[in-house]
């Protein structure tokens, strides 16, 4: 189901943070829409399926910034191992568990971009970077887990409602 929405959907995802979410920076700091929907997707998702949108999300981020390839791809395919595991383990993950994933992941994955901006000799002040990065991109990150989550949702439950419909003979476009 997935792997046919994935590459136009992170696509049109990277081309919105690098040309319309920089309009709504806060301090030095923007959402990150791949980050969040790759972790909203994988709750319902196959681990296979989640694993590839984040891949694919996080070629489509790393190429149009200035990290190092595959820097993007680490958070969200940790989040997704992680949700996966949780899943089995508590069988289901919860939305309060979910945004302290969201959590976590943002952590990792904004001080995986400095790890990135410092490999390709950028200098980022660690004060500057908590202050005007990091809390701002976890406040944004917060502010939107649920609207993101609930919206997956409905897109994942609309798709399996069609392919259960098609099954059976009973879907028309």
């Amino acid at each position: 189901m997935g792997y046919t929405l994935a590459l136009p959907v992170m696509i049109v995802l990277a081309a919105l943070q690098t040309s319309l979410l920089p309009l709504l920076r806060w301090q030095n700091s923007q959402p990150d829409l791949i980050l969040l929907l790759v972790l909203a997707w994988a709750v319902r998702a196959p681990l296979p399926e989640a694993l590839f949108w984040a891949v694919v999300g996080g070629i489509c981020a790393d190429l149009l910034s200035i990290v190092p390839l595959g820097v993007s791809i680490l958070a969200p395919a940790l989040g997704v191992l992680l949700i996966d595991a949780l899943r089995r383990r508590l069988y289901g993950v919860n939305p309060f568990l979910w945004l302290l994933v969201v959590i976590a992941m943002t952590l990792l994955h904004e001080l995986l971009m400095v790890v990135g901006l410092v490999l390709v000799r950028y200098t980022v002040p660690l004060n500057e970077f908590v202050r005007s990065v990091l809390l701002p991109t976890l406040a944004y990150h917060v502010i939107l887990a649920w609207p993101l989550y609930g919206l997956v949702r409905l897109v994942q439950a609309r798709w399996q409602a069609r392919l259960w419909a098609e099954r059976q003979g009973r879907w028309r476009n």
